[in-house]
């Protein structure tokens, strides 16, 4: 527990600022003479190291089952929670930011007792190895992986399997369908000693139940835990920040970093150099899937780390509780508040409540706006004199005609910007539950196509063409949902488990050196053409192309229509955003077929997905002139 400034628990114990012993979670363990000499003396290497503690004044650890954490079994606490794992046992581990679930992950049934037991059937697991020796039987390692495990950021890295696995991975329960694992090493102490005891590799997920926020209160783990977990090693030092793992991959061939989760080790610091901050402090509420929210505060900028989706009760009591962290650091109430327009998000409404409490306006920004700006601020283009194409690509947002967009193209243009174009509008079928059935999305793209009924019975046939010859009066352009379709088109899945599935398995299958499928893609309108795409897709297939070339040619298609969309209009320079460019082969296939005729421009230090709305809404509301908004936000001085 004795730790360095880079990779320690700072974040993770604070609980006032500045960062003083008194205002973090070691406040309540007194020093003892040795350890307060080393603490006070100037030239000693633990001068003002504020956990700096030992076995006789510090923290401990306790090893317990999870139906009462009281009752400390005998014996070693580490060696107790060695032996159990490599009993087949699962352990929740107290880390920095939260508890982890520990399993042996070259045991298929005990993996399996896990996915049941956290109600997650397919989703992938990220697996903690011993050291980069063991790692490399299992997975491709380039350095550029390699120094990233190896950071004081040490996230979780998602790396190439090999067709052998020298630990004997249980890869099939820990990542079924997918070529790629999460991959980390040990970046805490505990972890480390766990680990080199077990010496396999151990599957280590967040403490919960999918969907919810990660258990880091002690007081919770035996009503949320003890169901899942069969013993914890905890110990008495307080977590008052949470945090998840960052998530983090480079595109095979490119080697473009991709940032898919945004927290222990980055958050919550953040440089925007590219922007003039406004004298008041400025809180940006976010997103509602994959929600981190902003707080601009005397000229510094910080970003909360990943929060989760706002859908369940217990995440939004979680981002409850990190702002009002917040909020007590700073000591100030925010002079200007920024939401997302979407009018039913819960991110919206926590927004409005701090406007009231803090009886300051609130602007509302347009979702795919909020990307683009804050891809612009990230690649310093916003004072650029070169036109840019903003291609933002997501799942869902707000759009300002009422529909639901996600398959954008803008521009940003001697500072102002507009919705140049579209991906051509299809129905959304079925609501929110499109969004979880793929093969609703490929029915809403495609029409009844023969190709498609197999994923229905005979009466849901029946039923979802009836609802479809309706013809919602809601429509989408998300890009996220063609994905979905292209999957099931493809005969990939029905039904997702997991957020990003289809996308996930598209992305496993496609063969990466396929040609476009042929044609214009641009409509007379300006749009890009949707329909005309699956056409291609669906004639492709009815002539037995096999699925791999029908992806690698899919995914291909969309950067042609990038292509022709920038030559079009006359753009050089490219920037892209939104969670369908965390896809690493198509970033590649971007970069390869684009690169030699436009700059092109990614998300270096947020994730491309929902978590950088908020940076996006704070770009807004620092550039706009709120007379004649450069982004086309609208503004309420309404008292809330």
């Amino acid at each position: 527990f004795i730790t360095c400034t880079q990779c320690g628990p700072r974040y993770s114990i604070l609980t006032g600022l500045p960062y003083d012993r008194e205002q973090t979670a070691m406040v309540d363990f007194d020093m003892c003479e040795t350890c307060l000499q080393e603490y006070s003396e100037p030239a000693d290497k633990r001068f003002l190291s504020q956990t700096n503690s030992c076995p006789k004044c510090g923290v401990n650890l306790f090893f317990s089952t999870t139906t009462d954490l009281t009752e400390v079994l005998p014996g070693d606490s580490l060696e107790n929670a060695v032996e159990k794992l490599k009993n087949g046992d699962i352990v929740a581990v107290k880390g920095l930011g939260g508890y982890l679930l520990l399993c042996d992950a070259t045991n298929a049934a005990t993996v399996e007792m896990l996915r049941k037991r956290k109600q997650r059937p397919t989703k992938p697991f990220a697996v903690l190895y011993p050291d980069v020796d063991v790692l490399a039987g299992d997975a491709l390692l380039q350095k550029a992986e390699t120094d990233l495990l190896e950071s004081p950021v040490s996230p979780v890295v998602l790396l190439p399997l090999k067709k052998t696995l020298g630990s004997g991975l249980a890869v099939n329960v820990v990542a079924p369908g997918l070529h790629r694992l999460g991959a980390m090493l040990p970046y805490a102490p505990v972890l480390l000693l766990i680990s080199k005891g077990v010496n396999r590799p151990l599957v280590a997920t967040s403490a919960n139940i999918s969907g919810s926020p990660i258990i880091f209160r002690d007081e919770t783990v035996t009503e949320m835990l003890g169901a899942i977990a069969d013993y914890v090693l905890s110990n008495n030092r307080e977590i008052t920040m949470p945090q998840d793992d960052s998530v983090q991959t480079f595109s095979p061939q490119e080697r473009i970093p991709i940032l898919f989760r945004r927290s222990r080790g980055l958050a919550p610091s953040l440089r925007l150099p590219d922007i003039n901050l406004p004298n008041e402090s400025v809180f940006c509420a976010g997103a509602d899937i994959k929600s981190a929210f902003a707080y601009a505060h005397q000229g510094q900028v910080y970003v909360s780390q990943f929060l989760g989706d706002m859908e369940h009760f217990d995440t939004q009591e979680h981002y409850r509780h990190v702002l009002n962290q917040f909020l007590s650091w700073f000591q100030v109430r925010p002079g200007l508040v920024v939401a997302d327009q979407h009018p039913g998000y819960f991110s919206g409404k926590m927004a409005a409540e701090y406007a009231q409490a803090s009886d300051v306006p609130i602007i509302y920004v347009q979702h795919h706006e909020a990307h683009f700006a804050a891809v612009l601020a990230e690649n310093n283009l916003l004072q650029s004199r070169e036109p840019v194409l903003g291609v933002v690509w997501d799942g869902t947002g707000y759009g300002r005609d009422g529909h639901i967009w996600g398959g954008e193209f803008f521009s940003w243009q001697e500072g102002q910007t507009e919705r140049l174009s579209h991906w051509s509008y299809f129905p959304n079928l079925a609501g929110e539950k499109m969004a979880r059935e793929p093969r609703l999305a490929a029915l809403a793209v495609c029409g009844p196509d023969a190709l498609l009924e197999h994923h229905f019975s005979a009466q849901e046939w029946t039923l979802y063409l009836k609802l479809r010859d309706v013809q919602p009066a809601l429509k989408s352009s998300s890009m996220g949902r063609m994905f979905d379709a292209a999957a099931a088109v493809l005969g990939l899945i029905s039904k997702n488990t997991y957020e990003g599935e289809a996308a996930l398995l598209l992305e496993s299958l496609a063969s990466p050196d396929e040609p476009p499928y042929a044609g214009n893609y641009l409509m007379d309108n300006g749009q890009a053409d949707t329909q005309l795409l699956f056409r291609r897709l669906l004639d492709d297939r009815r002539i037995g192309t096999e699925p791999a070339v029908c992806a690698g040619r899919w995914l291909r298609t969309l950067v042609e229509v990038v292509r022709q969309m920038a030559e079009h209009h006359g753009f050089k320079h490219i920037a892209f955003s939104g969670g369908v460019f965390q896809n690493a082969l198509l970033l590649d296939l971007l970069s390869i077929h684009l690169k030699n005729h436009f700059k092109l421009y990614f998300h270096r230090q947020l994730s491309p997905n929902d978590e950088c709305i908020a940076v996006g809404q704070l770009v807004v509301a620092s550039t706009s002139n709120i007379n004649e908004p450069v982004f086309g936000h609208s503004r309420s001085d309404q008292k809330y």
